[in-house]
């Protein structure tokens, strides 16, 4: 009886393992990443010709941009936070696989644990009903044996009746 617990405990377990599987599977569904500006393009190629010159004014050496170039620049720095939020969220979600990862190593252990003990399980009871198998048939279970040794002992407390009587009438 006491394995059928640990088998009833173990296949209990299997299922908690399963659930918590499932379930995270479908919270670790993730919303795709917004769409980012595209900087792999140079900016305003269409400005090939003084595109940018050095300046000094005043002692004080600057650069010079085209307005058009100047525009993506700027459209390009403005840009730069949302690549900071985008890289910071691959990051989170790295993390979150890495802990996800973590968990189901976690499951499998767990799981291969109940695996183990459930083996154990069967092959105790296997065992055990091998063994009443084997008690059933034994040869001091015979039906004959203890109906001989019945007849005998009856015979015997006749006879030792017997003799007490015969003893205690002379």
């Amino acid at each position: 009886m006491r394995s059928h617990g640990s088998a009833t405990r173990a296949l209990l377990i299997g299922l908690i393992v399963w659930t918590v599987l499932i379930t995270s599977g479908s919270a670790g569904a993730q919303e795709p990443l917004p769409a980012l500006p595209d900087v792999d393009e140079p900016c305003a190629p269409e400005v090939t010709e003084l595109r940018r010159a050095t300046l000094v004014h005043a002692g004080v050496t600057g650069v010079w941009f085209h307005p058009d170039v100047a525009r993506c620049m700027l459209g390009r720095l403005t840009a730069l936070p949302a690549y900071v939020r985008h890289v910071a969220l691959l990051d989170q979600r790295l993390q979150l696989s890495d802990q996800r990862a973590a968990q189901l190593e976690e499951a499998r252990v767990l799981a291969d644990q109940i695996v183990e003990r459930s083996e154990t399980a069967l092959t105790a009871a296997m065992r055990r009903a091998r063994e009443a198998e084997e008690g059933r048939d034994a040869w001091h279970r015979s039906p004959y044996l203890w109906f001989v040794v019945g007849v005998l002992v009856a015979g015997v407390l006749v006879a030792v009746g017997a003799y007490a009587l015969s003893a205690v009438t002379l």
